[in-house]
Formats: C-alpha cells, sequence, structure tokens
C-alpha cells in the first residue's frame, strides 16, 4: 500500500516531562510506601490494636495511590505506537479496562490484515463516580487489539488516540465504527475481569444523563462532607486552645466573717 507516505514513521510517546514527574512521584512516595508497614507491624507487635487502625488504613490507602501512579510511570515509560507505510507496531500494556497494567507486549501490524477499527464509550465507577471513557482497538479476525483509552471527548496529546485511529483506518482502507455506549462495570474490577464484551449492556441517552447527574450529587455531599468536617475541626481546636469556654460561671459568694 502506497499512498505517498514512503519511508516516513511516526511515533507517538510521552513526553519527558511527564515521565520526569512521575517518575519523581515514585521516589518521593517510596520511602514512605516501604516504612508504613513497618510502623503498623511496630505498633501491633506491643499490642497497640487499638493506635494500629488509623496507621493502617492510611497505609493502604498510600499503597493504593502508589499503585496507580507506578503503573502510570510505567505506561509512560514503555507506551509507544508506531505508524509507517505498511505497520503499525504498538508496544503497550495489557488493557483491562483504562488502567495500563503489566505485562507489557509488542505487537507489528500489517494494515492489510486490519479488518476494522473501533471506538466505544464505556462508563466505569471508582469511588462511586462514574466516568464516560473511550477505547480505541483495531479488528484483525475475531482478534481484537487495543490501542488505548481517553476521556471521552478529552484526547491526550501524546496519543491524539482519534487521529491515531482515523490514520490507521485510512491506511487500512477500513471504516470506523462506533460501537454501543456501554456500562463496564468498576474500573479496577476490570483489572481482573479483563475487557468488556462486545455483548455488554448497553446505556441510552436517558441513562446517561441520569448517572450525570447522580455524579453531580456525589461530588456536591463530598465537598459539603469535607467543609463540615473542616468546620468541626476548626470548631474542636477553638474550643480546646480555650478560645471558645463552654464552662459555666460558679455564683458569686459572700466570704463569712468570724463572729456574726
Amino acid at each position: 500500500m502506497n499512498d505517498g507516505h514512503t519511508n516516513k514513521t511516526t511515533t507517538y510517546e510521552i513526553g519527558l516531562g511527564r515521565k520526569s514527574m512521575l517518575s519523581l512521584a515514585v521516589l518521593i512516595m517510596a520511602p514512605f510506601v516501604l516504612s508504613a508497614p513497618i510502623l503498623v507491624g511496630w505498633r501491633i507487635a506491643r499490642g497497640q490494636w487499638f493506635d494500629a487502625i488509623t496507621p493502617t488504613l492510611l497505609t493502604m490507602a498510600f499503597i493504593w495511590a502508589f499503585s496507580f501512579i507506578l503503573m502510570h510511570m510505567i505506561s509512560a515509560m514503555r507506551s509507544k505506537i508506531e505508524i509507517d507505510d505498511n505497520t503499525v507496531t504498538l508496544i503497550a500494556p495489557t488493557w483491562r479496562g483504562p488502567t495500563p497494567a503489566p505485562p507489557y507486549k509488542t505487537e507489528k501490524l500489517s494494515f492489510a490484515e486490519i479488518d476494522g477499527v473501533d471506538t466505544r464509550g464505556e462508563i466505569y465507577r471508582a469511588a462511586g463516580i462514574r466516568t464516560l471513557m473511550r477505547s480505541y482497538s483495531v479488528r484483525i479476525g475475531d482478534k481484537r487489539v487495543v490501542l488505548g483509552y481517553m476521556k471521552d471527548n478529552d484526547s491526550d496529546p501524546a496519543f491524539p488516540l482519534d487521529d491515531i485511529a482515523k490514520e490507521i483506518a485510512a491506511r487500512s482502507n477500513v471504516p470506523i465504527s462506533n460501537l454501543p455506549l456501554i456500562s463496564a462495570g468498576t474500573q479496577y474490577g476490570a483489572l481482573f475481569r479483563g475487557e468488556p464484551s462486545l455483548s455488554a449492556k448497553e446505556v441510552d441517552d436517558r441513562a446517561l444523563a441520569m448517572m450525570e447527574k447522580r455524579n453531580e450529587d456525589i461530588l456536591r455531599a463530598m465537598v459539603l462532607g469535607l467543609l463540615a468536617m473542616a468546620l468541626l475541626g476548626f470548631g474542636i481546636d477553638l474550643v480546646q486552645s480555650g478560645f471558645i469556654n463552654f464552662e459555666m460561671p460558679l455564683p458569686a459568694t459572700t466570704p463569712e466573717v468570724p463572729g456574726e
């Protein structure tokens, strides 16, 4: 296939700035992740079970956040898409939903063997919030090779998946199919379930509008809850500092005079 792009290779990968920022975040967080379980274990070993509850919860949350950032750092370091005149080469994670999970694989696909390019909206839940993601993939017979994910209508400049999909479709001389919007369950549950099937539950416009309203209600409740906690903490600090005193003053008494 020759369309005037002879000897031209287009490479898409994350820039040095984002790689450096993610690496720095991992380096800063790593000592805390390594030391936090030791602190919890030390308290448990001393029989301080109650005092270990809060550090344990914080450690679990911190390890979860660290794992999330670590996966994205590895993805930034390794992910790459190269398109030349005859092939597209992918170095990509094992996409299980929108999370770039290991192991990574390298696939070289010939434009002549590509049967179609698909895009699909997929709704994922995380911490009660539903997020609309868009997946891009190519079809080779019954095989589906995922190019990547992005938030709907929010393209990543390093991986402009919409442009990449259009270029692959044009070079392969195949159409881009916009598959129906689906509900894909929880984002991190997809790590164990794998990619949503083509027969997953479809979502209509009414359900999408309800989802957006539910997200607004949850975010509003979270903001109000955080504000209430901040005000409560501020009030407790004022009371403990003595700035506000709730003790009732004792009634004044007249001292008794001896001999009266």
